[in-house]
């Protein structure tokens, strides 16, 4: 008489421990010898690195071992690494110091000041939102992801002032900004000739001292200024008739207000 052996295959349960991130689903009963393919688990601003179980880390398929006796209940606890990112500072016509942060997720940065002349900072744009100052680094993606801010400007705004210096008047040039082109305007005034307009009081990028002739123009200037009025007396010219008589010279130049 033969006596034979009866086999049940063993079965068992893997439950899945994401930590703070999240699966499904939480947990697979499993036959020994099965082939399975693990869940991936997600966490917002980390990369997983499989799932731990003994001193190994599994992921994707996997061939049920021997976990021991029927029904046994085992633990695979996801094995997590924090995401780090590079910023890109775009200073869109400025500058910026540094240009670019490696940055880790969830971090608190401070973003930095770029400078541009004649414009305000008005905040780095990432997907139509401004930031500044204190920043708090927010999941860009994957591992290792790139991404750029780029500096939102504003230009300033200036005043020109003419002083005529007894000339006919001229509208002050108001809310000019370094992206304008100025035109420079002309003045009379009786008796005397106009030379130019002078800087007499200068800001930005205006030199005390310098001259623009009337109906030119300029670009690329910055700051609130004053323009005054250059003046030469005018000359004329006296034509001497004698009527029948001589006389020399003939003519002679005057000036306006001269003796």
């Amino acid at each position: 008489t033969f006596l034979t052996a009866q086999w049940s295959i063993e079965s068992y349960r893997i439950n899945y421990d994401a930590g703070e991130g999240s699966v499904s689903p939480t947990y697979d009963d499993v036959s020994y010898g099965n082939r399975i393919t693990l869940p991936t688990p997600t966490r917002t601003g980390y990369t997983f690195n499989g799932w731990r179980y003994g001193s190994t880390n599994y992921t994707g398929s996997y061939t049920v071992p021997d976990f021991g006796d029927n029904g046994a209940t085992v633990t695979f606890t996801a094995q997590w690494s924090l995401e780090s990112y590079t910023i890109n500072y775009d200073a869109n016509g400025g500058s910026v110091s540094p240009d670019s942060d490696t940055v880790n997720y969830n971090e608190s940065i401070t973003l930095p000041t770029p400078t541009r002349t004649g414009y305000t900072f008005n905040g780095w744009e990432y997907e139509n939102t401004n930031y500044t100052g204190s920043y708090t680094v927010p999941d860009f993606g994957n591992n290792g992801a790139s991404v750029t801010f780029t500096a939102q400007w504003t230009a300033d705004k200036y005043t020109i002032t003419f002083d005529e210096v007894g000339g006919s008047e001229v509208s002050d040039i108001v809310d000019y900004t370094i992206e304008s082109t100025i035109t420079f305007p002309s003045t009379t005034k009786a008796g005397y000739d106009f030379v130019n307009w002078q800087v007499t009081r200068a800001d930005g990028n205006w030199t005390n001292g310098a001259t623009f002739n009337a109906n030119t123009t300029t670009t690329d200037k910055y700051g609130n200024v004053t323009l005054t009025a250059q003046w030469d007396y005018h000359t004329y010219t006296v034509t001497l008739n004698p009527n029948g008589g001589e006389v020399s010279p003939t003519s002679i130049k005057v000036t306006y207000q001269s003796t």
